[in-house]
Parts: C-alpha cells; structure tokens; sequence
C-alpha cells in the first residue's frame, strides 16, 4: 500500500473512533394505506461505543416536538411523550439488550400519523440522526374516469374520495408523439377525502385522428398509481373507452346544441316578454285588452 493510500486509512479509522454513536439504518415505511393495518412499527438501528453513555430520542416534524426516548444503558423504562403518548407501545421490545426499545410501535394507524420521523442518538462526545417520511394514504372512493363532451370540445379526468390530495397529470398521444398538456385542476374535500378534477379544452383542428388521452394519477410520496385512457375519434358521435361506464355516460348526455333548442322553445312558449311602456307584448293578452277598451267606450 502507498503513502496516500496509509494516509486515507488512517483517517478513516480516527473518524470512526470519533464517531462513537452512528445511526446504522432508520427503517420506517414509506406509506400505509388506511385500514390495511391497526399499527406501524419503525426500527432505528444503531451503534455506539460500550463506554458511551448513549440517548435515544425520536421526534415527529421536526427537532422539536419529541415523541419517545430512551436510554439504552438504564434501568428506566421508555417513555412516550406529545400527541401520540397515548397510541405508543413502549412495551414492545428487542432480546438484544442495546436495542431493546429502539422500535416505535404505533396503534390506531390514522392519517395525522403523515409526516417526518428522526431518530437521534445523542453522546457525550458526538451524536447521530436519520429522518425518513411517512404517508398514510387512502385510496379513491370511486374510478378515475375520463370524460369528454364533444360539443364543448372538453375532456375531464376525475376522482374523487382520495387522501392525501392526489397528482393528476394529463397526457395526449398524437400520432407517435406523447405531450403532456396544460389543464386546468379544481379540487374541494370532504368527510371522505379530496375530489379532484383536471380540465382540459381542445381544438379538433389540431388533434390527429384517432387522439388518445391519458390521465395518470399518483399520490406524492406513495408508489400508488391509476392510470386510464380514451381514444377519440373525430368523425364519430359517440368516444371509445375502455369502460362501458364512460360509453354510456357520453351517447347519453345532452348535447349543448340540443339544449339551447329545448331552452329557447320553453322560453318562446312560457315567457311574456314587455315593452318600454310597460304593456305585456303578447298577442292573446293584447287582444283581451283591446276588446276590454271597446267595451267600455260602448257602455
């Protein structure tokens, strides 16, 4: 071995033996869907050297709000603190006596246990940390839907029943090209979770024939994914999908051409219109009128 290759060694030996706590691996799930689960467990793995009197603290959000502590040399029991007190086991343990408590076991999976967990191991000379996220997730209550109304030159994705609020992105395949385009996203929430709708308003004159559009759907922080498609065919009354739900749903929606008729024929036949003078400009109540005043003249 060379000069430089001692040297780099040598280093790396002191900056072990300085480094007399470390934090091996932090072991917390990256999500949980709601309901498969009543608990989740997190295991912070570490070392420390046997004169080192070690602490083990975790915190949630953060360094400030602590959550659990321990201290692997004592005879005291952990001790649970803040807003899960009440959900943490700390009886749950390991045989190996330096790890016996260095899991955190949860109870009653919710959706307020989302967020950032640190696991902190403090020394007398150093100390060492890892922080890894959590989503607790819920899948929608419905179907991701495409829906297009060809009268509006309008497509929508939608979902709704979701937790946390979900990402939608849509997609056009023309010909042999895949662009994603710019939509318009309305959302509101609920007791069942977020609703969520992207729109997207298209011109024919620039679409391919057939023009497929695709949604995909993902929860940030999950491996959860949905994903769907329609093909559209310009020439055609009606949209080829996949599902016979959305079929049916769009050869039996009233186009807007059918409902401006329905509308100005309701109106014509239902509402008097008025004059600047005030008398009702319809020919049945004018004629009334008319033969009232003759009447009166006679009499």
């Amino acid at each position: 071995m060379d000069r430089l290759g001692v040297a780099l060694l040598a280093v790396s030996l002191a900056s072990f033996a300085n480094a007399v706590v470390k934090v091996l691996d932090l072991d917390v799930p990256e999500s949980v869907e709601i309901g498969s689960t009543d608990e989740i467990v997190m295991v912070c793995n570490f070392v420390a050297s046997k004169d080192e009197a070690a602490e083990m603290k975790w915190f949630y959000n953060g360094n400030i709000e602590q959550i659990y502590q321990w201290i692997p040399d004592s005879d005291k029991p952990p001790g649970a603190i803040g807003r899960f007190k009440e959900r943490l086991d700390v009886e749950h343990s390991s045989p190996d006596p330096r790890a016996k408590y260095n899991t955190l076991k949860i109870k009653d999976v919710s959706y307020d246990l989302s967020g950032n967990y640190t696991c902190k191991i403090s020394g007398i000379k150093s100390e060492d940390s890892q922080t890894k996220q959590l989503v607790v997730y819920s899948p929608p209550k419905s179907d991701l839907e495409i829906i297009l109304f060809k009268n509006e030159n309008l497509v929508i994705c939608t979902v709704s029943g979701i937790y946390p609020m979900p990402k939608l992105d849509f997609y056009i395949v023309d010909g042999n090209e895949t662009r994603n385009i710019d939509e318009e996203i309305e959302s509101d929430s609920d007791e069942n979770g977020f609703n969520v709708t992207a729109r997207y308003r298209f011109d024919n004159t620039t679409l391919s024939n057939p023009t497929t559009f695709l949604c995909n759907l993902t929860i940030p922080g999950t491996d959860y994914n949905l994903y769907k498609e329609l093909d559209y065919y310009l020439e055609d009354e009606s949209v080829i999908e996949d599902e016979d739900y959305t079929d049916w749903l769009i050869s039996n929606e009233t186009t807007g051409e059918e409902a401006s008729i329905d509308l100005n024929q309701w109106h014509a036949q239902n509402v008097t219109m008025e004059d600047s003078s005030g008398i009702a400009n319809h020919p049945t109540i004018f004629a009334s009128l008319l033969f009232l005043s003759t009447f009166l003249l006679i009499s």
